[in-house]
């Protein structure tokens, strides 16, 4: 059984953690896929920031986000854990 609750920039954090591990990429692979995708540049750092949960996701970038970890914008934003 999962509960789910509301997203924080941490949980998203979180996710947005897991799903790149799960596809065995880096921060720096993931940052060249977003920009890649959306022909605006983002750094390792700017990953770094969201896994930790001190930098804001726009919009777009959650958009481009999802794309580049081969997920839905739903898998970022919904945090599920384990009871």
């Amino acid at each position: 059984m999962s509960n789910i609750e509301n997203p924080t920039a941490s949980s998203i954090g979180e996710n947005i953690k897991a799903l790149r591990k799960n596809l065995g990429i880096t921060q720096t692979e993931l940052a060249d896929r977003i920009s890649a995708l959306s022909g605006e540049p983002h750094s390792a750092s700017t990953i770094s920031a969201w896994e930790r949960g001190t930098r804001s996701i726009f919009a777009t970038d959650a958009y481009f986000l999802a794309q580049a970890l081969e997920t839905s914008l739903e898998s970022l934003y919904v945090y599920t854990r384990a009871r």
